[in-house]
């Protein structure tokens, strides 16, 4: 009967953090606001643009990882 209460009280304090964190997430993006810098965007794509004629070997790998795997 302990173990069972422990579980419960373990398991409920895990959801109220869960939640909290979650509140704080939401409320720091709304706070801030969700734009995305003009840095980060270049940084992070991948591909040909129109001044790039032919693209280097890291990119085209990179370019193939993200299109076989979207979490990279």
């Amino acid at each position: 009967m302990k173990a069972k209460l422990l579980g419960i009280i373990v398991i409920g304090g895990l959801m109220l953090s869960m939640l909290a964190t979650t509140a704080g997430a939401v409320s720091r993006v709304i706070s801030e606001g969700a734009t995305i810098p003009a840095d980060v965007l270049k940084s992070t794509s991948v591909g040909l643009s129109a001044s790039d004629a032919s693209p280097s070997k890291d990119s085209a790998v990179v370019g193939t990882l993200k299109f076989v795997c979207p979490f990279h």
